[in-house]
């Protein structure tokens, strides 16, 4: 970083550069607005560009999946995948396999540095990796996963209570605490004759853990406890109900 117009502005300078190789090529600035997708996910293909870099900046504020992948004698390896931060970008050099563009949550824009020209822009090649947001193969149950978006990392030690709802009368189930995965342990926080149709609560209790992190928040925080209602319809199914965490959002979608 370095301070230009008379000190009024910082400049991190070169944080990447992009590649354009080929005749007539040339580097290009877009905009690429990308949909939510859906849990649980499969990894159906993998792409790389053989004459150019690609970059992403989130411009919405949301985090987004990274999956990259090795290069195995020309083809993808097993994919690894990566939670960014809202203030996180990543730039694919030339020949890196990766996903195409994964926006969660909500519809989410990205600026995007590339390359246009002749030549070939993309190579991909169709695999099967399914990828899951609750860690859990087909089950029934409730269970929930905290991610802290402002840190890119699973959220630990955070209170969750768990209430069934009568009305506007609240009966308190159960208290957990997450995992350093952001996961609860021991199973479905709700499972087998609990496991019942009805009206429930989550409360995080998200000021407490964002005190504990060092964020610095206001007095009284913005956000304290989050209360997440949802209804139980069906008991052979798996409701996730995670939780994308900052100090100054959030967000939550039924996953799977």
């Amino acid at each position: 970083m370095r301070l230009i117009n008379g000190g009024t502005t910082e400049r991190f300078h070169a944080l990447f550069s992009p590649e354009a190789a080929g005749e007539g090529a040339r580097v290009i600035v877009n905009i690429f607005r990308g949909q939510p997708r859906a849990f649980p996910y499969e990894i159906g293909m993998m792409e790389r560009h053989p004459f150019g870099s690609q970059s992403f900046s989130p411009l919405s504020g949301r985090p987004f999946l990274v999956a990259v992948s090795p290069d195995e004698d020309g083809k993808p390896g097993e994919p690894q995948v990566f939670l960014a931060a809202p203030h996180q970008g990543v730039n694919y050099r030339c020949n890196t396999w990766h996903h195409p563009l994964m926006a969660i949550g909500a519809v989410s824009d990205f600026l995007v540095v590339d390359r246009d020209g002749p030549g070939k822009q993309s190579r991909g090649i169709r695999l099967r990796y399914p990828l899951r947001d609750s860690g859990a193969s087909s089950m029934t149950g409730l269970t929930t996963h905290v991610l802290d978006t402002a840190l890119g990392k699973p959220a630990q030690g955070l209170r969750i209570q768990l209430m069934r709802m009568n009305g506007e009368e609240a009966q308190l189930i159960k208290t957990v605490f997450t995992n350093d995965d952001g996961r609860v342990d021991g199973g479905p926080m709700l499972a087998a004759d609990e496991f019942q149709v009805g009206q429930y609560e989550l409360l995080f209790h998200a000021g407490d853990y964002l005190k504990g992190t060092g964020a610095t928040l206001t007095d009284p925080p913005f956000l304290d406890v989050i209360p997440i209602r949802f209804g139980i319809s069906d008991t052979t199914a798996h409701y996730h109900v995670p939780l994308l965490l900052s100090p100054y959002g959030y967000s939550t979608y039924r996953g799977s």
